[in-house]
């Protein structure tokens, strides 16, 4: 088992726009708050994974995606923190 901290998974729908900037600063007071954390992101949109992987060739994950490549990583627990807002 790994000696470091707990991964950080933050999962949010996903965005094409400035909301990439709001992920952004989150990233980095995630980063600030938690350095000894790896952080990782995950995408629910289906739509918005496959749209960025097409346009931008990035490998944009969902949250099972995310779960196995820390799994196979080494790691055998995560947080994983939702940035959905639900009305």
């Amino acid at each position: 088992m790994l000696q470091e901290r707990a991964p950080i998974i933050l999962t949010a729908f996903g965005t094409r726009t400035r909301a990439r900037t709001t992920y952004a600063f989150i990233h980095q007071r995630l980063t600030e708050q938690f350095p000894d954390h790896p952080i990782q992101w995950a995408f629910t949109s289906r739509f918005i994974r496959h749209k960025s992987r097409d346009e931008q060739r990035t490998g944009m994950m969902g949250v099972r995606d995310a779960l196995t490549s820390l799994h196979h990583g080494g790691h055998q627990a995560c947080v994983v923190q939702s940035l959905h807002v639900l009305p």
